[in-house]
């Protein structure tokens, strides 16, 4: 990838490793202060819907009496927030403050390149520190995490999938849908997670199962609720609760082999332009009352122990205790991981 070889030239050019402690026991008020004086906060993120990001900043602003603060959400794909953030860094000119997505390999890059700025939130010590999930001390947590599984469509499909193996079922032949990591950096991400449980030989069988690759995990519900492809192997799990919510039939499956938790962390940039809003808003997003808004409206996994689950979401995101998720060196993919998962993954299904 591009990425590497422009972080590698930004150490040698313009590194300097002077990233910004955290406030540790600073007073709240004066911070609030602070914030209010910088009037605004900007953050690029593909893990939030506008709805979610809309309660969200009522929330934040609500709380901290920020009745007249610009909160500025970005939705974007991860490509494209890698994009945009390479574009300002070249230019040294950055506009954000907070970029968000699955991209663990990126946040690792921004690391090391010391462009990301260290912030230890009071509210991390709540979160726990659960196998296969994306932690980096005084950098970021997983703050909303969540899953690619298995679904189907009950009324098409009378079969319960309970395991992997299930998708080489004969019957299911043309009948199964999924994400395509050639075309998405999370659906890739997953797939290399995967690969950890599911053999090659397993991949060459689900080949022959005619599967349709789709760029987007919404369009993949959709195919599954219609029934045009009632089976998914890769589709998500929180994008299932919302159609479920909207009256939809539709079934995803946990298997025991495991899956793999995607997170999507909000670190701070270094040389963010509103330093004091983005510490404020990390504290916000990681506290229980985001935290309890990301499960109940949109079904995001939660690491923080003292956030319920409801009843409603469980089948879909149930605690992670309840789940067998794949432990993941999330620092130790490199660029050569990815291009050979890539490559593999085009021998495989011929995309």
């Amino acid at each position: 990838m591009f990425r590497i070889r422009f972080i590698s030239v930004l150490m040698v050019g313009c590194f300097v490793f002077g990233v910004t402690q955290a406030f540790g026991g600073e007073d709240q008020a004066k911070l609030i202060n602070e914030v209010k004086k910088e009037g605004k906060l900007i953050y690029w993120c593909s893990g939030l819907t506008a709805d979610l990001a809309k309660v969200i900043e009522e929330g934040f602003k609500k709380k901290y009496g920020l009745h007249d603060f610009q909160l500025v959400y970005a939705p974007t794909r991860t490509t494209e927030v890698i994009a945009k953030l390479m574009q300002e860094l070249r230019a040294k000119r950055v506009t954000v403050d907070i970029i968000s997505g699955a991209m663990p390999e990126f946040h690792y890059e921004l690391l090391k390149a010391g462009e990301l700025m260290r912030y230890e939130s009071p509210e991390y010590k709540y979160f726990s520190k659960t196998k296969g999930l994306d932690f980096e001390p005084g950098y970021w947590i997983p703050t909303n995490s969540y899953s690619f599984v298995m679904m189907w469509n009950p009324k098409h499909i009378k079969k319960n999938i309970v395991t992997y193996t299930d998708l080489l079922d004969p019957q299911f032949k043309g009948m199964i849908c999924s994400g395509d990591p050639m075309k998405s950096e999370s659906f890739l991400t997953y797939y290399i997670g995967l690969r950890k449980i599911l053999n090659k030989d397993f991949m060459l069988k689900l080949a022959k199962q005619d599967i349709m690759w789709l760029t987007r995990a919404p369009d993949v519900t959709t195919k599954v609720v219609s029934g045009e492809r009632p089976v998914a192997f890769m589709g998500s799990n929180l994008k299932a609760y919302v159609a479920a919510m909207e009256g939809a039939d539709i079934k995803v499956c946990y298997p025991k082999e495991g899956i793999v938790l995607l997170s999507n962390p909000f670190p701070i940039l270094s040389k963010a332009p509103h330093p004091n809003a983005a510490r404020l808003f990390t504290d916000y997003l990681s506290s229980r009352e985001a935290q309890t808004l990301m499960v109940e409206k949109s079904s995001y996994f939660t690491a923080r122990e003292d956030v319920p689950i409801p009843p409603k979401v469980f089948e879909f995101t149930p605690s992670i205790s309840k789940i067998n998720v794949i432990p993941m060196d999330w620092k130790s993919i490199t660029e050569k991981d990815i291009k050979e998962a890539r490559r593999e993954f085009l021998e495989i299904f011929g995309k």
